[in-house]
Formats: structure tokens, C-alpha cells, sequence
């Protein structure tokens, strides 16, 4: 197994000296390979271009006790090493551009995260920073917990999670699964679903899209609210549940809501088409519309 390290002494630095040190470097590697980023505190913005090479621009932390570059076999990591305590600071500031392929595993903590052009499988997540990311491939992970989050143009798989931030994504998925405790969850996709599941607890959800024939599309909300837009031509059978304190609203077609015996909620039941698809949703002490565009 090949392993090249890139350090400091290689590129004239001093690895314990003091300060935002500047870094720069440049590692040829797999055109499809991967690369898997960690940073605590600070910025990251991941650049796909053409070519076998990863690159990085930018600053350490000032109180970075190592800042690695290397690569091992076919995976390159980058990764600023913190003490356990830190003061406060501007933290890790790169610029990091990788082959247009790459697969990417970045982790962060309170740090930002740009990512723009990279079409390999992406698995991202941050405590407290905020993400935007573009030009997606066909397999995304992406997850925050109070930090907010932009995802446009993945397409394929997508997989997005979120405990109080907010997740505003504009992509063509045709296989979805969204989570959420408090947060708000805003989906606007343009590629027919053939599967998804979307669950929050107290938190908001809210998905259009059109459906594939075979569809099997699932919404739960516990104390929180659902919206469900389904556009294009539909062959789906919807069964839709409210239980105690929970209520439902139609907007897709004249099926009335049904309510069901005093104190258990409500339920609507519809097939539009030949109902060779199936859409189910439920809420437990919060609001679920369904319409249509």
C-alpha cells in the first residue's frame, strides 16, 4: 500500500510554531478517490475541477498542534488537530480543490462548509456550522444540528437530518429521507420519487415533488406540522392519519376528511389514478396538507 505524507518541514514551515500559519499544498491522487476532511472551528470550501489533484489553500488555527496532509492508498486526509481546551479564535480557513469525481467525508464542529462541483458520494455533517453545497452527485449525506443548511442539485440518493437548524434543499432526488427534532425541513425536488420518508418531532416539514408510478412516499410528525405537494400526473392511494389532537387539510382533491371516533382524530383516505402508488402520512398533535401543484 502506497502512502505518501506531506508535513510542514516539506513545505518549509515549522509544525509547533505559533500563529494562523499559512499552508499550502499539493497531492496527486485517485480521480475518483476519496477525500475526508476535519476541522473544528473555521471555514471550508471544497472546489471540484478537472484533474487527479487535491489541493489546499489557507490558514491553520492558531492553536493547531499538527495540521495533516496526506494520502494513503487511494484516500486523502486533511485534518487540523486541536487541543481538547481552546480559547476563542478565527480557527481553519481552506480552500481545498479535489478531482470532480472525488468522494468526499468531511466533519466539522462550529465551522462552515462550502462545497461546489463535486459529483462523487458526499457524507457531510456539522454541530454548529453552516453548509452550502451545490453541484452534487448521485449519493448525498448531509446532517447539522443547530446550524443551518443549503443543498441544490443533488440528485440520486439523498439523505438529510437536522435536530434545530434548518434544511432548505432544491434538488432532483428519486430516493429521500429527511429527519428533524425542532428544525425545519423545506424540500422542493424536481425529479419524480420512487422512495422517501420524512419524519420530525416538533420541528416542520415540508416536500413537493412529482411521483413515480410505483411510489412509496412516507410522512410522520409528532407536535410538528407536514406539507405534502404533489405535482404531474399522479397514480397514488393516499392514507393519511391524524391521531389525538392531531388535524389534516386537503387541497388535492374533494375527498372530504373523515373523522374519526371522539378523542382518536382524523383520517383521509384517496386514489387518484389507478392508486398504483402508495403515500402514507401521520400526526400525533400537529397539522398534515396535502395539495397539489
Amino acid at each position: 500500500m502506497s502512502r505518501i505524507v506531506l508535513t510542514f518541514a516539506l513545505l518549509g514551515f515549522a509544525a509547533i510554531a505559533q500563529g494562523a500559519e499559512p499552508i499550502s499544498g499539493t497531492l496527486t491522487t485517485s480521480p475518483t478517490g476519496e477525500v475526508s476532511i476535519t476541522v473544528v472551528r473555521g471555514s471550508v470550501k471544497v472546489v471540484g475541477i478537472d484533474g487527479d489533484r487535491v489541493s489546499v489553500e489557507g490558514t491553520r488555527d492558531h492553536e493547531s498542534e499538527a495540521f495533516i496532509f496526506e494520502r494513503d492508498g487511494d484516500v486523502v486526509k486533511i485534518e487540523d488537530k486541536l487541543p481538547k481546551r481552546t480559547a476563542s479564535g478565527a480557527g481553519t480557513q481552506l480552500t481545498v480543490q479535489v478531482p470532480r469525481d472525488s468522494r468526499l467525508r468531511i466533519r466539522l464542529v462550529s465551522a462552515d462548509l462550502e462545497i461546489a462541483d463535486v459529483r462523487g458520494a458526499a457524507r457531510f455533517a456539522t454541530v454548529s456550522g453552516t453548509v452550502t453545497a451545490r453541484g452534487l452527485g448521485s449519493d448525498t449525506e448531509a446532517s447539522t444540528v443547530s446550524g443551518n443548511m443549503s443543498i441544490r442539485d443533488a440528485s440520486g440518493e439523498v439523505r438529510l437530518e437536522t435536530v434545530s437548524g434548518k434544511i432548505d434543499a432544491r434538488i432532483a432526488a428519486t430516493r429521500l429521507s429527511t429527519k428533524s427534532v425542532s428544525g425545519r425541513v423545506e424540500v422542493d425536488n424536481a425529479q419524480p420519487l420512487s422512495r422517501g420518508r420524512m419524519a420530525t418531532v416538533s420541528g416542520h416539514l415540508s416536500l413537493t415533488t412529482p411521483l413515480e408510478p410505483d411510489v412509496d412516499l412516507e410522512m410522520e410528525t409528532v407536535s410538528g406540522h407536514g406539507t405534502l405537494t404533489l405535482s404531474g400526473p399522479l397514480d397514488v392511494r393516499l392514507n393519511i392519519v391524524g391521531g389525538p389532537g392531531g388535524d389534516i387539510r386537503n387541497r388535492l382533491d374533494d375527498t372530504p376528511v373523515q373523522r374519526r371516533s371522539p378523542g382518536i382524530g382524523k383520517r383521509l383516505e384517496t386514489r387518484l389514478g389507478e392508486g398504483r402508488g402508495y403515500v402514507r402520512a401521520s400526526t400525533v398533535s400537529g397539522t398534515l396538507t396535502v395539495a397539489g401543484s
